[in-house]
Order: C-alpha cells, then sequence, then structure tokens
C-alpha cells in the first residue's frame, strides 16, 4: 500500500491543524498564563505577545489560509473561524496589558474583525447546516462586551459608526436571518 501523497493544496485535516496550530500558541500567550498560572511565564521562554502574535497571524495566513478555496465550505469556515479566533487573541492580550498601556483604538478594531468575522461565517449559504455550532459556540461575548463598553462614550467617537455598522449587521444575520434559514431547511 503506497503512502498518501504529498501537495500543497488543503486537505479535510485543515480545521484541525490550524485550530491545532492557534491552541498551541494561545497556551503560550502571556495572557493565557496570566489567568492560568502565572507561575510559568518565568520558565516559559516561547510567550506569544506583541511581535510573535504578529508573526502566527502571519504564518497561519501564508501557510493554511492562502490556499483555501473560499467557496469550498471546509474552506470558508477555517478561514473565518481562524481569523476571528486571532481577533480574539489580539483582544484578550490587549486586556492582559491594558493597564501598561492602553492602545483603546487597537482594542476595538480586534473587536470588531471578531464580529465580523462571525458575521460572515453566519451569513454564508452553505453554513446552514452548521448553525447550531456558529450560534451558540462561536458567539464573539468579549467582542460584544467590549464594543459595548467603547459605546458607552460620546457617540461622535470615530470609530462609533463603523461599531454600529459591524453590530447592527451581526445582529441582523444572526437574529433575522437565521430564523429564516431555520424556517427554510426544515
Amino acid at each position: 500500500m503506497l503512502p498518501p501523497s504529498v501537495h500543497a493544496e488543503p486537505a479535510e485535516a485543515l480545521f484541525a491543524v490550524v485550530v491545532s496550530e492557534l491552541n498551541n500558541s494561545t497556551r503560550h500567550s502571556s495572557s493565557h498564563l496570566d489567568f492560568t498560572n502565572p507561575v510559568l511565564k518565568s520558565v516559559d521562554n516561547l510567550l506569544l505577545e506583541g511581535e510573535k502574535l504578529v508573526t502566527l497571524e502571519k504564518m497561519i495566513e501564508d501557510k493554511y489560509l492562502k490556499s483555501c478555496n473560499p467557496e469550498n465550505l471546509l474552506h470558508f469556515v477555517n478561514m473565518w473561524t481562524a481569523r476571528g479566533y486571532l481577533a480574539k487573541t489580539y483582544l484578550i492580550e490587549h486586556y492582559s496589558r491594558s493597564s501598561k498601556a492602553p492602545l483603546q483604538q487597537s482594542a476595538i478594531s480586534h473587536a470588531l474583525r471578531m464580529v465580523e468575522c462571525n458575521t460572515k461565517l453566519l451569513a454564508f449559504p452553505l453554513t446552514k447546516n452548521y448553525l447550531w455550532l456558529l450560534l451558540y459556540m462561536q458567539f464573539p461575548f468579549p467582542a460584544y462586551l467590549h464594543t459595548r463598553q467603547e459605546l458607552r462614550w460620546p457617540p461622535t467617537a470615530e470609530y462609533a459608526t463603523r461599531t454600529r455598522e459591524v453590530l447592527g449587521d451581526n445582529y441582523e444575520v444572526r437574529f433575522t436571518n437565521i430564523v429564516e434559514k431555520l424556517t427554510h431547511s426544515s
């Protein structure tokens, strides 16, 4: 029996591989170790923060997502789940160092990116059979909390209009269009 051939195109295991890469990197992040076991921060020389997070994002995009076909359901879900996960990682990293270096503008952009990725997943017509996963397990809760906090300030802030648009689009897809998808699939 011949071993499987090696090729550069993504295979069915792509989702598992990308999620494993992301989770493996997250367990070395400063924000994760602060929460789970701060003592390991002094031992772990592989800490994922700042520049390493940017490098991880570039590696995931170049190695895995670049060759994905957005018309293929598995590839589409993989692309937008990974990008949403990375946006969440950036947002959590922001919160872990917010007392040291507040970067509100970047935090709101990461929160909005999380919501946009979720909206893309929910709006894609082929994901109707995966709504159980996308509606309940992929809810961008940290992003909703962050945008809610940001919108407490005057609505004239430069990102307020974009925030309302992104949240409105997500609401429409999540709570309005989903009812249509569920009733038409029966």
